[in-house]
C-alpha cells in the first residue's frame, strides 16, 4: 500500500525494549484529509533522517493489528520512501 501526503510532525526516536521507533505524521490532501502516524521501526528509522515538515512524500506502508485483552490495536507501519516532491 502507498501513502501520499504532507508531513505535520516527524517525532523523536523512542525505545522499547529493544524496539527502536520515530513516528511521522502524515496529513494526507483533500477536503477531508486525514492526518495518519506511520511508523519506521529499527532499521527503517534511517529512512526518516533526510525528512523535514512540509515535505510532500509518498511512503509504502503495512497495516499491521494486534490483540490485547480482547481489544485490536492498528499501526501504520513505512518501509519505504517513494517519493519526495
Amino acid at each position: 500500500m502507498e501513502l501520499l501526503g504532507t508531513i505535520k510532525s516527524i517525532g523523536d526516536l523512542e525505545t522499547i525494549r529493544q524496539l527502536k521507533k520515530k513516528t511521522v505524521l502524515i496529513k494526507t490532501p483533500g477536503e477531508y484529509g486525514q492526518e495518519i502516524p506511520v511508523e519506521f521501526l529499527n532499521k527503517n528509522i534511517d529512512l526518516v533522517n533526510n525528512l523535514k515538515v512540509g515535505d510532500e512524500v509518498t511512503i509504502a506502508i503495512n497495516l499491521r493489528s494486534n490483540e490485547y485483552k480482547g481489544k485490536y490495536y492498528i499501526n501504520v507501519a513505512g518501509w519505504k520512501i517513494i517519493n519526495r516532491v
